[in-house]
């Protein structure tokens, strides 16, 4: 602190610290101000002082004598002491909560989200651009970026802010506010709008016609242009008698698919669900438990002699690889043989469709509700009806698995009845070979196996790609 200061020298004036801010701004705007005076770091020792007031003073004078060897170690203590007032900065994956508000602009949300891009940590241009365009709502902007990607993310908000300022920014319909607010409803009214979902009507039921107009219905739901509606099939066409009169065979022929179902819609709903639990604190501790498994792992109970799983070329389907079928296998529910399951690695939870649901007599009071939603690799999620247990058999042979399966009920249209996805397999024990087109699990009486259906997989593939637009996207 006797270190006399050079002559001429004129440090700059910053605002004072009082210790009730991030102590990092302070020094950053210091060590600035000293940088460009030249000053040596006994000078910055010197001059630190002056910038301090009230506690952050006080704590520089109730440092102890011979302590502070050279800048480099004032610096750390004057960080370790106020680190309580640090900002902490999120990390990156805080900008996937970022969406546009209802009424927002695009141009708008693109400033917003540049803000807060700026306050995360660990994520690299690719990151940033990946969950930039996922955050973009549906149109033109979304779709020029996806079509023509700038190189880095400074550039890709650039083109951003250039698209939306040209007016491409289309918000669609539901992600829009409407232009005049609508009166208050009577009491009744209110009632009925508030009043929660009923799980025991039943599946809400196709109308018979084309449905009612809805303004505020989201495009993915929305019926393409150019298609037509049609009166669905008669149901004799979809469950179809078998040899056996007491099973049902539902959806076995690719033919008995809807027009709406054949020409398909995006259904690429793999993520969230309940999984991992039904509220942020249960998937946040769901979460966790995969670090402290690491540390606290329990011993793992010995299992007992099991035959193993083998695959032969008995096992080879009839078409030879390269096949690149999907694995579209039959379960039993509720005594029906429920053909077009698609086994999916992929999806984080089993997905029934609400028509299979309905083909199969389930009843709607068995419903549980559900709080999750699921979405997809596009960025979309749907809301499900709820999620119901049910007891399935699976296997085509003399072996078969009998266990109770949880599935999501999704009221929306697919190529595929249902959707067997990790829980279902894991509890299965299965083992999946794409290459064999066929799935083995362990049973009471010896080892299971279920089987593609290849034709059936292919006519769904052929049906649900047929008269597709270019910008459309479909998980099959």
């Amino acid at each position: 602190m006797s270190v006399p200061l050079p002559a001429n020298f004129r440090p700059w004036q910053i605002k004072a610290y009082s210790g009730t801010t991030d102590p990092q701004y302070h020094l950053s705007k210091f060590y600035a101000s000293m940088e460009a005076a030249a000053a040596p770091d006994e000078v910055k020792c010197r001059c630190f002082l002056p910038t301090l007031e009230g506690s952050a003073c006080d704590w520089f004078n109730r440092l102890p004598k011979g302590t502070i060897d050279d800048w480099d170690t004032l610096a750390e203590r004057f960080l370790t002491h106020f680190a309580a007032n640090r900002r902490q900065r999120l990390p990156y994956s805080h900008l996937l909560n970022i969406c546009i508000h209802k009424g927002e602009k695009v141009r708008d949300f693109i400033v917003r989200w540049e803000k807060e891009a700026r306050d995360v940590h660990g994520a690299d241009d690719q990151a940033l651009v990946a969950m930039f365009q996922a955050a973009l709502p549906r149109g033109e902007v979304r779709k020029e970026l996806r079509k023509n990607p700038p190189p880095t993310y400074q550039e890709t908000l650039a083109r951003a802010k250039f698209l939306a300022s040209e007016e491409f920014d289309d918000i669609p319909d539901s992600e829009a506010a409407p232009a005049k607010r609508a009166p208050a409803d009577s009491g009744e009214a209110a009632k009925k709008r508030k009043k929660k979902k009923d799980y025991t009507a039943g599946p809400r039921t196709p109308s018979a016609g084309p449905p009612p107009r809805d303004e505020n219905a989201t495009p993915s739901r929305r019926l393409p242009e150019g298609r037509t509606w049609r009166k669905p099939t008669e149901p004799v066409a979809v469950a179809t008698q078998a040899r056996n009169p007491e099973k049902r065979h539902i959806g076995r022929d690719c033919e008995d698919l809807d027009e709406d179902e054949a020409q398909g819609y995006p259904v690429g709903f793999i993520h969230g669900g309940n999984i991992g639990g039904d509220s942020a604190a249960q998937r946040k501790k769901w979460k966790h438990m995969a670090f402290v498994s690491k540390v606290q792992q329990a011993p793992v109970p010995k299992l007992g002699r099991r035959e193993q799983i083998q695959f032969t070329e008995k096992d080879l389907p009839n078409t030879p690889s390269p096949h690149r079928d999907a694995l579209v296998v039959k379960i039993e529910i509720n005594d029906a043989i429920v053909h077009r399951t698609l086994v999916d690695t992929g999806s984080s939870v089993n997905i029934m469709y609400e028509k299979t649901f309905q083909d199969l007599g389930l009843d709607r009071k068995y419903l549980r509700p559900v709080r999750t939603p699921l979405s997809g690799f596009t960025g979309d999620s749907i809301e499900a009806e709820g999620f119901i247990t049910v007891p399935v058999i699976v296997g085509d042979g003399a072996h078969k698995a009998k266990l109770k399966m949880e599935f999501m009920v999704l009221s929306i249209n697919c190529a595929h009845n249902m959707i067997l996805g990790r829980p279902g397999l894991e509890d299965l024990e299965c083992v999946i070979s794409p290459y064999y087109l066929c799935m083995k699990f362990p049973t009471p009486s010896g080892i299971g196996v279920a089987r593609g259906d290849q034709k059936l997989a292919r006519s769904c593939y052929v049906r649900i790609t047929k008269k597709l637009p270019r910008d459309e996207t479909l998980v099959v």
